[in-house]
């Protein structure tokens, strides 16, 4: 499990009790509007395409009109968009900026997802 922090700009505080996907992601709001969410997401060598539950979490986005994903066992989801994150990791006390493109916005999938094979 990859435990990551996004950066979101937001003019509108975001309320932390609006997230039930994880009962550890944390939100931040800054008096300066900076947002911060603390999330975690899965490492996944099988998925073809990163994914995100989290929408406050792009840095730009497109909707799209319910696109339909399948996944493990033939389960079909909807992806409601599409766009880039920005990550910022820690690891051993350096900071690393992560740019991840083309990640598919599916709201209801229960796990964030990082593909290794992407």
């Amino acid at each position: 499990m990859v435990t990551q922090s996004t950066k979101h700009n937001n003019k509108i505080p975001i309320n932390a009790n609006q997230y039930d996907n994880f009962n550890t992601d944390v939100v931040v709001t800054y008096k300066n509007g900076e947002t911060l969410i603390y999330y975690d997401c899965l490492a996944d060598s099988a998925t073809t395409s990163h994914v995100s539950n989290c929408r406050e979490a792009f840095t730009t986005f497109n909707p799209s009109h319910r696109m339909k994903v399948e996944g493990v066992g033939g389960i079909q989801m909807c992806a409601e968009g599409h766009g880039t994150i920005e990550l910022e990791l820690v690891c051993e006390g350096h900071k690393y900026t992560l740019t991840l493109n083309d990640i598919l916005y599916i709201p209801r999938n229960k796990n964030n997802l990082i593909s290794l094979g992407h």
